[in-house]
């Protein structure tokens, strides 16, 4: 649990521009914003608590800090592992698997999804590109290509997030299956510390 302090007042100026600079350039620009500023404070604040990382700007800039507050010992001693490989690689494989799912009944399982209404699943990835198809108003082929687009685009997102905010062992398995022997030694060496 983390606290913000030092300030006592707020800067009305500098939270409506930081709040419009969150419309123009999203809320993980704003929190890679906080970063720069404060790397202690983003660490303890997530990317999408636009709310928390304007009132951390805002007690920054205005000479304040962060403190910690209860912070939990931790009980486990994470090995994050992160697949990753070359970005044009990595979407024509995202690209290969909408036709393979595509192949597989996706469409139909889609279609099922949209005449359920008002549910949960109709706002993923996958199903909700389809809906303008349902509905006559965008061709299927169009309607694959917006799969593709949003499917590349969260594979980015979920990328800079870790990046970001882990402390990952990243490795190109796809390009460079003979690394595999490698991260298994890295592995077992980790597991072998105290």
């Amino acid at each position: 649990d983390f606290e913000l302090g030092g300030v006592t007042t707020h800067d009305e100026s500098r939270r409506i521009y930081w709040e419009n600079y969150a419309k123009q350039h999203g809320r993980e620009a704003l929190w890679i914003a906080l970063k720069e500023k404060d790397a202690q404070a983003a660490e303890h604040i997530h990317p999408n608590n636009q709310q928390r990382i304007i009132r951390a700007l805002e007690v920054v800039e205005n000479g304040g800090h962060i403190w910690q507050k209860n912070q939990p010992k931790m009980l486990y001693r994470p090995y994050m592992l992160g697949l990753t490989t070359e970005r044009d690689l990595l979407y024509d494989r995202i690209n290969q698997r909408v036709d393979w799912m595509m192949a597989q009944g996706l469409l139909e399982e889609a279609q099922r999804v949209y005449r359920a209404g008002e549910v949960q699943g109709a706002k993923a990835i996958g199903y909700k590109e389809f809906f303008p198809y349902f509905r006559g108003e965008m061709t299927l082929e169009d309607a694959v290509e917006k799969l593709k687009q949003n499917s590349r685009r969260y594979a980015k997102r979920q990328l800079t997030w870790f990046r970001n905010r882990m402390d990952m062992h990243w490795i190109d398995l796809v390009q460079y299956p003979e690394d595999e022997e490698s991260l298994i030694a890295n592995i077992q060496a980790w597991l072998e510390e105290e």
